[in-house]
């Protein structure tokens, strides 16, 4: 039975990821069916989170479901340090340096979160998630069955809304809003005989 199915394995081609970011590398790679990807860092003054070198190499046939390593650029924290910690003993080796690398790979999502952290402050790009705690910023409320469009207009225009609570206009953008259709008010008439 184990036999069969290292027979029946599929064979796909490696695609060039090389000079793309990680994260479109990423699912291109997941997209030929290697989804067991390695990532490693390398010093280096391209921009960061491109892939520098692959293994195997583009174009390879290999079986699907293959461990695929990308080296990816970054920038080491030694450049944040004084310079005489840059360098090199006589073979050429830096423990400060590798001491260092060991810390890049460790603490790399969080150093992804905190740059680009600003998308969790944008309701346009903001996890779906996160849409609840961000209206909370403004006293906002949001319903569960408002579709995900709705929300995020609502809280890129809360501050606005708010402005305008309580004046005819605004009785009629929220029920415009909520109802989808714009109401006819009367402001200051009598009412009807009744």
């Amino acid at each position: 039975m184990a036999t069969d199915a290292l027979l029946n394995r599929r064979v796909v081609r490696v695609p060039d990821v090389v000079g793309r970011s990680i994260l479109k590398a990423q699912i291109l790679l997941e997209d030929a069916g290697l989804a067991r990807v390695v990532t490693l860092f390398r010093e280096s003054y391209e921009d960061r989170d491109t892939v520098l070198e692959q293994k195997p190499a583009r174009g390879q046939m290999v079986y699907e479901g293959t461990e695929v390593t990308i080296w990816v650029a970054r920038r080491g924290l030694l450049e944040n340090l004084p310079a005489i910690y840059r360098r090199s003993d006589g073979v050429g080796r830096n423990l400060v340096r590798e001491v260092c690398f060991v810390f890049e790979h460790m603490f790399d999502s969080i150093e992804v979160n905190l740059i680009d952290g600003w998308r969790f402050y944008d309701p346009h790009v903001s996890p779906l998630d996160f849409l609840d705690w961000l209206a909370g910023w403004t006293a906002f409320t949001l319903d569960l069955d408002w579709p995900e469009a709705q929300k995020r207009a609502l809280i890129k225009r809360a501050v606005d809304l708010y402005r305008i609570r309580g004046t005819r206009r605004g009785l009629a953008l929220f029920l415009m809003l909520f109802i989808g259709k714009e109401p006819d008010i009367e402001e200051n008439t009598w009412p009807f005989k009744g």
